[in-house]
């Protein structure tokens, strides 16, 4: 087995000097630490990232903190999609993910504080955002490094996102346009997340613009929803659109759209419109922010899909 001392021979530098190089460490020049990792690949040779670890007092794992989800909800595959850009990106940089989750905030805090001070994690990656969130404030208060998808509940949090509410407002646009129609029924959860806000904000503000009536309804809502004071629906995610016209089947047949473009939901419902939110370079993007700490957040464009 190569060691680092081969390495160093291989590429003509000291042992000090090959094992800086492999760090990435700022001081070695570009072509040096070029020439130490072709050595490294030609021998065979892996930096020991558990020794590391044990040395820094750091992991070199990433966490990513899902949302409060009740058991038996529908997975969002959102969440899915944001992992595999997740993933891909973490590769160069060496590192793993592991995945914070829980039914209740309180369970949901105690598994990244799990990671925190049992697993020396210090980077996060939080897939919700909120204004007033408990796991985010103990993350602020223990000052590490973490980068939220969404719009941020605090100034200076770091954040990725996409304009949700132009997404809602274009989204509008095109299918009132594309399938005539003028009385869309917006669709929620009833948690009412702050992207659903946007959308949602995006949606009145075109419906004004035309002086026709915003209604909307949350998924779970015991009120009776009248199908034929509409003619189509907009969905704030394509698990909502699923969840609605499983429960309220009268709306199967409108016109729709709706936000995120799975392909197992895209391939059960081929013929609504979409808005491809791009969750996988959303999660690129978290994990460039995440090694970049002189950046505060960055915007990734949306898609619509007639």
């Amino acid at each position: 087995m190569s060691t680092i001392k081969d390495v160093a021979r291989q590429a003509g530098v000291s042992v000090s000097t090959a094992s800086r190089a492999l760090n990435n460490n700022p001081r070695i020049s570009d072509a040096t630490r070029q020439r130490v990792r072709q050595a490294a690949a030609k021998l065979g040779y892996r930096l020991n990232y558990a020794a590391k670890n044990l040395t820094s007092g750091k992991s070199n794992i990433v966490g990513l903190v899902f949302p409060v989800t009740e058991e038996g909800a529908f997975a969002n595959p959102f969440h899915l999609d944001l992992m595999r850009g997740v993933a891909a990106k973490l590769a160069p940089h060496h590192y793993e993910m592991a995945v914070a989750i829980g039914q209740t905030t309180d369970e949901l805090l105690n598994h990244v504080k799990s990671l925190v001070e049992n697993a020396n994690v210090t980077k996060l990656l939080v897939f919700y955002s909120l204004k007033k969130d408990p796991v985010i404030d103990y993350l602020r208060k223990q000052n590490l490094d973490f980068v939220i998808i969404g719009q941020p509940g605090q100034a200076g949090d770091r954040f990725v996102d996409s304009d949700n509410r132009l997404a809602g407002y274009r989204g509008t646009e095109l299918l009132m346009k594309q399938k005539v129609v003028s009385r869309p029924l917006f669709v929620s959860s009833a948690q009412r997340w702050p992207y659903e806000e946007q959308r949602l904000a995006g949606y009145r503000q075109r419906m004004e613009e035309l002086s026709l009536p915003a209604q909307e309804v949350a998924i779970d809502s015991v009120q009776e929803v009248d199908a034929q004071k509409f003619d189509s629906l907009i969905a704030s995610d394509d698990v909502n659109y699923l969840h609605f016209v499983t429960t309220h089947p009268q709306f199967s047949s409108l016109p729709a759209l709706c936000f995120n473009n799975s392909r197992l939901l895209g391939m059960i419902m081929p013929g609504v419109m979409k808005v491809d939110l791009v969750p996988r370079s959303i999660g690129s993007a978290a994990v460039d922010l995440l090694f970049e700490p002189a950046i505060n957040h960055r915007l990734v464009d949306f898609k619509i899909i007639g």
